[in-house]
């Protein structure tokens, strides 16, 4: 039986507007959940199997919950702990949402990986041909923004 928990340590958890973000401190990857993959990370509190989560969102099938699971899994905000059951495609988890609870599309649970710049990297200019939109992106402060690239 899975019990999935999320990860509490090691991970900043912010809101902003309808989504949370969270920033792993260990491999500086952050992850965007939308309301609905939020909330089942809050209801994976170790205690709950993936059906007992989808009986608490008022789901009539748990594959919605066990594929948002194996995202949360993969995007290591959830402990390491019994693996978890086979569930639908993304496809299918999104249909049966929808027909499960006549829902809107939007409710669907979503993780999105988002790509975090290293601090030298956001702090780097561009080197001579680099992609530039202005003086700033290039090293020399000189970016033909007609050819788009640093120049000198």
């Amino acid at each position: 039986m899975s019990l999935p928990k999320a990860r509490l340590e090691r991970v900043l958890i912010k809101q902003v507007d309808d989504d949370t973000i969270f920033y792993d401190l260990d491999n500086h990857k952050a992850t965007s959940l939308n309301a609905s993959a939020a909330e089942i990370w809050q209801l994976s509190d170790g205690t709950r199997t993936p059906e007992d989560i989808a009986e608490n969102m008022e789901l009539t099938d748990p594959g919605p919950v066990i594929w948002t699971l194996r995202q949360l899994q993969k995007a290591g905000l959830l402990e390491q702990n019994d693996p978890l059951p086979a569930g639908p495609t993304r496809r299918e988890a999104i249909r049966q949402i929808a027909t499960g609870t006549r829902v809107a599309m939007a409710l669907a649970p979503s993780v999105v990986a988002i790509t975090v710049p290293t601090a030298a990297q956001a702090a780097s200019c561009g080197a001579h041909g680099s992609p530039c939109s202005g003086a700033s992106d290039c090293c020399s402060g000189v970016c033909d923004t007609w050819a788009g690239f640093c120049v000198g």
